[in-house]
């Protein structure tokens, strides 16, 4: 059995809108969670192209406050990347959409993680602050930036048995694990193509931007060595979802626009 151009593209599609929608959706996460931390502190939230600040003087800023503000959507990523991790197990029962959704979030969140350690220690804004603020030595601080880089491809080694999963309930008669045309259309083109838009669509073009492109691609492209080998037929029957060609793009191009909507507009909540 082959994959058809047809189900590669479709694949394709869902893989993009699943990204942009859960991206978005972590960064509204985010914002109500920092401004709930604002209000706390009885101020507002700025979004200022799509990075969040407060809307307080200068010499407001407590080292408790700075910790609590920073350190937060980090926080957040790793919970709800432990979170994830947690429902993963149960991805046997559920329809091969839902698991797409699922690990397309993890990937999201641990990518996120990630990159805020590694973004934080090489330009010291945002978490970088709390680096700052721990009073850490530049050699720890090196450390960690080089190690958030390095251990992005874990997430590829701890879901590798859930990709082939997903594979089987998509196609049952398959009988070669991590068929490469469906690790390129479901992990790797995706991720390549949304990160490579979401740059593109930035108009405040910055060096750690550009680096941020390499962080999704680098968590699946570990699947494109991996083994193919022989597996028996998939004995379950497992209700097989995807999301049609038309409402897929327009939840690509919709996501787009809210992006730049996000980006382009600065807010005061």
């Amino acid at each position: 059995m082959k994959i058809k151009i047809s189900v590669f593209i479709n694949l394709f599609l869902n893989s993009c809108a699943s990204i942009l929608i859960l991206f978005l959706g972590q960064i509204f996460i985010k914002a109500l969670l920092l401004l709930i931390i604002a209000k706390s502190y009885d101020a507002n939230l700025m979004v200022i192209k799509g990075n969040f600040d407060l809307d307080i003087p200068v010499t407001s800023w407590t080292t408790d406050l700075v910790m609590i503000f920073y350190s937060s959507p980090t926080i957040i990523s790793i919970l709800l990347t432990s979170l994830l991790f947690l429902l993963l197990p149960t991805l046997q029962s559920c329809n091969s959409c839902t698991r797409l959704w699922l690990l397309w979030s993890f990937y999201i969140c641990w990518t996120d993680f990630c990159y805020s350690i590694f973004s934080g220690g090489l330009t010291k804004d945002g978490f970088g602050y709390v680096f700052q603020y721990l009073y850490l030595s530049e050699t720890f601080n090196l450390i960690l930036t080089l190690l958030s880089l390095f251990i992005v491809p874990l997430a590829a080694l701890i879901t590798g048995n859930h990709i082939l999963e997903l594979q089987r309930a998509y196609f049952p008669n398959l009988h070669y694990g991590n068929n490469k045309k469906f690790i390129l259309s479901t992990l790797i083109l995706p991720s390549i193509t949304t990160s490579s838009l979401l740059l593109m669509l930035q108009s405040d073009f910055k060096v750690t931007n550009s680096l941020s492109i390499l962080f999704l691609p680098i968590t699946v492209i570990p699947f494109l060595f991996a083994r193919s080998d022989y597996i028996p037929p998939y004995e379950k029957t497992i209700k097989d979802e995807t999301i049609s060609n038309q409402k897929a793009f327009s939840a690509v191009i919709l996501s787009l626009l809210i992006y730049v909507a996000l980006i382009e507009n600065d807010l005061k909540l």
